[in-house]
């Protein structure tokens, strides 16, 4: 099943790279290059619309001039496997609470050339902090203006 998750995940990825007339240096020096779509579970939806779609492989789907369709692609029997799949996947985890806490450190007191910015009780703020972000048990703690 890796062989044919890697055959779709190189399909994926070269196919849009390539343009139109543009057929990757390295086509067919890969395994997943030679194999049959027919024997792909992944592209056999493809086999089946093909003319002569029980021949090609998966290098052949970068020349246009050799698919020849007779049929739209039906993935429905993928989809449907891979539907299967899923549903007998091990339940999720019951959800944990996550704590996050946003704090803008930046408001204190600032002193610029030729200016000072206050916000009041800056005085007040700064000596809160340490019990604001080292309490309460915070998973995810975000500065802004650190």
């Amino acid at each position: 099943m890796n062989a044919h998750r890697l055959t779709l995940a190189a399909l994926l990825v070269l196919a849009p790279a390539c343009a139109d007339d543009e057929i990757p240096e390295d086509l067919g020096s890969r395994p997943e290059d030679e194999v049959m779509l027919v024997d792909s579970p992944i592209l056999q939806h493809l086999a089946a619309a093909l003319d002569d779609g029980a021949t090609l492989r998966t290098s052949d789907l970068f020349y246009a001039e050799r698919l020849r369709f007779t049929a739209a692609p039906d993935p429905s029997a993928l989809l449907a496997a891979q539907a299967s799949e899923h549903a007998a996947l091990p339940p999720l985890a019951a959800p944990a609470t996550l704590k996050v806490l946003t704090y803008n450190v930046g408001l204190l007191n600032r002193w610029y050339p030729f200016t000072h910015v206050g916000v009041p009780y800056y005085v007040e703020r700064r000596a809160e902090v340490p019990a604001r972000l080292l309490g309460d048990g915070w998973d995810v703690l975000f500065l802004q203006e650190a």
